[in-house]
């Protein structure tokens, strides 16, 4: 409508000019003759004036019933026809046409990292598994979860070689505990399309039905998502050790790194020391992918563990590890 607009009001420029030419270059008046008779004049005819098209209006997102984590750390809704897998103090949600992914969990990380760096290593856990490609971020702006102070941010680029774009928002809920909410949109034509059309305002909607329970929260602080006390330990020294047995979380692309994260940070060493850990890469093997993660217990030895996000049974702590609580994750 636009382009038409402005052809039809350049045309009518181009007339008016012609118009005004004509006149600067009229004869001098001639010697009248006989006047003729008038005659009729036309009726000027109307022409359409085009109107602007309407601007259209946001969807109306229509939440179904409450739903409450296992633990009831937070509760939240999701648009009538969404699915929703809880699995600990996370959910995975999808619409009935599997366009549109979202995950919102509560996880713990140093208190000295803000929001956004949050946000950003969790970005790059997906660059580095190689799910998400061409990744682009837009700049972070502040928001809010259920009142608290959050900070956000817009992304685009494809996720498993499908278009897709989104957003990820990440606050502090206490000094230990942060909670995370993610979501995109895959695109069938142009990029963001489906994401500016529908998927922000869901969403949006989603976001603004977060219901953080602090009191449950703290009190499981500093037990990631205190899921039980303790874990099962494994007796098989092959177990993550050995590309044949690996650790099994499950998840598939999309929700396998956040599971392996989730499992590596409720390990602890044998006597309770501290873990921490590294992605070193994936690699096929058989008929899976395996991800390689460096383990080094403070003060002690580094190991080689390796994880199937693409299969799942019951995690416990490999030969040599002890851990904070019961994994915060079962079967997807």
């Amino acid at each position: 409508m636009k382009n038409k607009y402005f052809i039809f009001t350049a045309m009518g420029v181009a007339l008016f000019a012609c118009a005004t030419v004509n006149n600067l270059f009229a004869t001098e008046t001639p010697v009248p003759t006989n006047t003729p008779l008038p005659t009729n004049t036309p009726m000027p005819t109307a022409t359409l004036t085009p109107e602007p098209s309407a601007t259209p209006e946001p969807e109306t997102v229509t939440l179904g019933e409450r739903q409450s984590v296992p633990g009831d750390y937070f509760s939240f809704q999701l648009p009538v026809g969404f699915d929703a897998q809880l699995d600990g103090a996370k959910m995975l949600g999808r619409d009935s046409g599997s366009t549109f992914f979202l995950s919102i969990f509560l996880d713990e990380t140093d208190n000295d990292k803000t929001s956004e760096t949050i946000l950003l290593e969790f970005l790059a856990g997906f660059e580095e598994n190689q799910t998400m490609q061409d990744l682009e971020l837009g700049p972070s702006f502040e928001t809010s979860l259920d009142g608290l102070e959050a900070t956000g941010v817009d992304l685009q680029g494809t996720f498993s070689d499908e278009p897709m774009q989104g957003q990820a928002v990440a606050g502090w809920v206490n000094d230990e505990l942060f909670l995370l909410a993610f979501a995109i949109a895959f695109d069938d034509q142009e990029p963001g399309d489906r994401w500016q059309e529908t998927g922000k305002s869901i969403f949006t909607s989603i976001l603004d039905s977060i219901d953080i329970n602090i009191d449950a929260i703290n009190s499981v602080s500093g037990e990631t998502s205190g899921v039980g006390d303790g874990c099962a330990i494994s007796v098989d020294d092959s177990y993550g050790y050995t590309e044949e047995n690996p650790i099994r979380v499950g998840g598939d692309a999309f929700d396998g790194p956040p599971r392996a994260r989730a499992f590596f940070d409720n390990l602890l060493g044998p006597n309770g020391e501290s873990v921490s850990y590294e992605r070193s890469g994936s690699f096929g093997f058989g008929d899976t992918i395996l991800d390689g993660y460096v383990v080094t217990i403070a003060g002690g030895q580094t190991v080689t563990l390796y994880v199937d996000q693409y299969t799942y049974t019951d995690p416990e702590a490999p030969v040599g590890f002890t851990c904070i609580a019961a994994f915060p994750f079962t079967a997807p």
